[in-house]
């Protein structure tokens, strides 16, 4: 199976059981702004806190390991990363994936694989997480939360943030280290943090998202856990090189569509290979009602939704609905293995290279989109849920009865 950005970056984090949305931060939902908080682990979020706000310069590097286990789909991926830091600028990077810095001048995302780009002019004042463009700071946080802490106003404060309690925990061993931990409490997941005992700076960050996918209607739920481990050199020398960056020959500028943005408009044109060989374009269904379902096999909540999305198919199948699931940048292989396993039925388009996937601006898995007789795109919904099956019967029924 081929590996696409959003794999290696936000939705090996939180994606592929939070309902797929990079958008959102495993920090930056605030559902509750004070959290309970014991004496020991104060204590420590004392130190850590103290501990991010000395640093001047800083280099790490290390490794993201997910394991989900949920409707008896195993998924197994890793990634190494490595950041630096040194007065306010800074960048990151998920090795072959996406890049997140800041020259000192610019800010900027690259991803190399679409060889395409983001880049803003810097804040002119401090260089603090909370005055980076949203979208950027929670890739940053997603992809090196160390790096994150660095810049960050307070760093215990954004550990916490969103955190029903925090406690103390039993110490876990790193390295033959004995690492002081605390265990974060979410109202949908639970996040462990160890820090080095001498530095006060992390080590290890495990987010369980077990009752995240449980309550997303997800069966069965085995294992949902991403690891990532940090190693950290504090002070020094940097390397000045690495801090500067151009968009490299032939890259474009990214797209910086919302899919929300998308109610309204024309829908982008596409024409895309089936399974079975045919070929599907947005001409071919000019005058009908059409349905998108933007998916991959390593998306946990496409596994629960896609059956249900098929069964919706069959229920319209003799109406002008026609509903295509269409599956981003996966070998045909494999999805044809997918499709014959779950035993669906509605027809899997192939977006091999993931540029329609882009044009409807599916940074979300699963995304699924509803256009009119008139090729307007009528409803977006994003992310898989109880009730949403509902939601979007209700929106298909609405936009048959329009003229």
């Amino acid at each position: 199976m081929r590996t696409s950005h959003r794999l290696l970056t936000a939705c090996l984090l939180i994606g592929l059981l939070g309902l797929g949305v990079r958008s959102s931060s495993v920090w930056a939902a605030a559902t509750n702004p004070s959290p309970t908080i014991s004496p020991e682990a104060r204590k420590i979020l004392d130190q850590i806190r103290d501990a991010y706000a000395a640093v001047t310069s800083l280099t790490d590097s290390g490794k993201l390991q997910a394991h989900f286990d949920v409707g008896g789909q195993k998924t197994d991926n890793e990634a190494e990363f490595s950041g630096a830091y040194d007065r306010g600028r800074f960048r990151s990077e998920i090795k072959g994936d996406a890049i997140v810095g800041n020259t000192g001048q610019n800010v900027y995302v690259f991803l190399p694989m679409q060889n395409v780009y983001l880049m803003q002019e810097a804040p002119k004042d401090k260089v603090l997480l909370e005055s980076l463009d949203q979208a950027v700071a929670d890739l940053l946080r997603e992809q090196n939360l160390p790096l994150a802490l660095v810049l960050s106003r307070d760093a215990a404060a954004e550990l916490t943030n969103g955190a029903s309690s925090v406690v103390k925990i039993d110490d876990v061993k790193i390295d033959d280290a004995a690492c002081p931990a605390l265990l974060i409490a979410h109202q949908d997941m639970d996040i462990v943090v160890a820090v080095d005992s001498q530095t006060h700076l992390l080590r290890r960050q495990t987010v369980d998202l077990s009752r995240r996918a449980k309550q997303r209607g997800a069966t069965d739920v085995k294992v949902a856990q991403a690891v990532m481990d940090f190693s950290h050199k504090v002070g020094g020398p940097v390397d000045e090189a690495q801090f500067a960056w151009q968009p490299p020959a032939g890259a474009q500028p990214m797209q910086q569509t919302q899919s929300s943005d998308l109610e309204g408009k024309p829908a982008p044109a596409f024409s895309l290979s089936a399974l079975d060989g045919t070929r599907v374009s947005s001409a071919d269904l000019q005058g009908t009602v059409y349905v998108l379902d933007f998916w991959a096999t390593w998306c946990a909540p496409c596994v629960v939704a896609l059956p249900e999305m098929d069964k919706t198919y069959q229920d319209f199948k003799g109406s002008a609905v026609k509903i295509f699931a269409v599956n981003q940048e996966e070998e045909k292989q494999a999805v044809q293995k997918f499709v014959d396993e779950k035993k669906l039925a509605l027809p899997v388009l192939l977006d091999s290279d993931g540029k329609v996937s882009q044009a409807y601006a599916a940074s979300a898995l699963p995304q699924i989109v509803i256009v009119g007789k008139d090729a307007k795109v009528r409803r977006v919904f994003l992310g898989w849920g109880l009730g949403r099956e509902q939601q979007i019967r209700s929106a298909l029924q609405s936009v048959l009865q329009e003229k």
